[in-house]
């Protein structure tokens, strides 16, 4: 019995395996997944990837179908984590130390096991900083090719967890207050439009964020420990 399930009858296991599997008649069916999480406090990207793979391996439940996915995020984060170092922050050299120990380090391994969306999260925030390297590589010159990865990045990392939301808008202001810096005011405007572009796509295509956010339990639980008054100066 959970708080918001209770019963006095017997629930058989077969009942627990239909939940944490895919059954024949849902296989790939992401309308499914998209009405489901309409009543979780996560968006969906996460549980489509979950869901694509339950499909094609269909053996019931097993933690290894979690487990491969976030497997494959973080090679890919180690693999984006060595081209931004070896690229920007030092040569290759610097970039293979720094895969090194991030690759070794107790955090991309609680990050790896934890079967949940902050892998795929991972991999996103550390995307999201390349493009804003290469932004800033480029003299922050918005550039067809860029401004499509950056309106991608973005709207990947609201559509995998809210709290993307609050690290785009960190390295947004950042990036502002270095344009506004360089009189940089026409790739200002474009890079907000950018911003807001990716934004109102998102909302577009997952609206129920604003329920999510703003009456959610997480949601308010998130929101009043922004007004709580030591939250800033414990995060910092």
């Amino acid at each position: 019995n959970s708080s918001d399930t209770r019963t006095s009858t017997w629930v058989p296991g077969e009942d627990y395996r239909n939940y944490l599997s895919v059954s024949e008649e849902n296989v790939f069916n992401y309308a499914s997944v998209y009405y489901n999480q309409r009543g979780d406090v996560h968006p969906p990207l996460y549980y489509i990837f979950l869901h694509t793979i339950c499909s094609i391996f269909r053996f019931g439940f097993s933690k290894w179908q979690g487990l491969a996915i976030n497997i494959l995020f973080m090679c890919l984060t180690l693999f984006v984590l060595f081209r931004m170092v070896s690229r920007f922050l030092g040569g290759e050299s610097v970039a293979f130390a720094t895969v090194l120990a991030y690759g070794f380090s107790c955090a991309i391994m609680t990050t790896t096991v934890f079967l949940r969306m902050y892998a795929l999260l991972t991999l996103i925030v550390v995307c999201c900083c390349y493009v804003h390297l290469e932004l800033a590589d480029q003299e922050f010159r918005l550039s067809k090719s860029l401004k499509r990865k950056l309106i991608f990045v973005v709207l990947m990392g609201y559509m995998t967890h809210y709290y993307f939301v609050l690290y785009a808008i960190g390295i947004a202001l950042v990036s502002c207050i270095w344009m506004v810096w360089k009189r940089k005011w026409r790739a200002l405007a474009a890079y907000l439009g950018a911003l807001v572009g990716s934004a109102l796509l998102g909302i577009m295509i997952w609206p129920f964020s604003l329920k999510h956010v703003f009456s959610g339990y997480r949601g308010r639980e998130s929101l009043n420990a922004l007004r709580s008054d030591n939250f800033y100066w414990v995060k910092l």
